[in-house]
């Protein structure tokens, strides 16, 4: 596992002025008003299927926390809690996935009541599926 500090995300994903109306800041899954508040990579995974919201998977490589969008959110007046952004990274790199129709797997039955895995990080609950999931790994995340 590889967890980085990083300033932030590309200029379209980083809150900065050149955004309009940022109000909304799902850590992962970019909306149109959003921004990556983290992120996790697999380089060497078939794109986009290091993370599945019902098999076990290869999981991420390398997370980044994005220190300067977490606090210009939190300038804008939006409550984030970073150790849960970081929480949520550690859990891509265990190959979680949203829970949402856009993750392999497709839409899970709980969705959106993910806890820590949902897009938004409501709350720093890890459902029963995701705990079944990380007690079924046999190696290490990222392999």
């Amino acid at each position: 596992m590889f967890i980085q500090a990083a300033w932030q995300d590309s200029p379209i994903n980083d809150l900065d002025p050149n955004f309009i109306s940022p109000t909304i800041i799902p850590p992962c899954a970019r909306h149109e008003e959003g921004a990556f508040l983290g992120r996790t990579l697999n380089l060497n995974a078939i794109p986009g299927v290091f993370v599945h919201n019902t098999n076990l998977v290869q999981g991420g490589e390398y997370a980044f926390i994005y220190k300067e969008t977490i606090q210009e959110a939190i300038n804008i007046g939006i409550p984030i809690v970073e150790s849960l952004i970081v929480a949520h990274e550690i859990g891509h790199q265990f190959g979680l996935g949203h829970g949402d129709v856009l993750t392999p797997g497709g839409l899970i039955p709980k969705f959106p009541n993910t806890g820590l895995m949902h897009p938004n990080i409501p709350t720093n609950l890890i459902i029963p599926r995701h705990k079944n999931l990380l007690r079924s790994r046999e190696q290490a995340p990222g392999h």
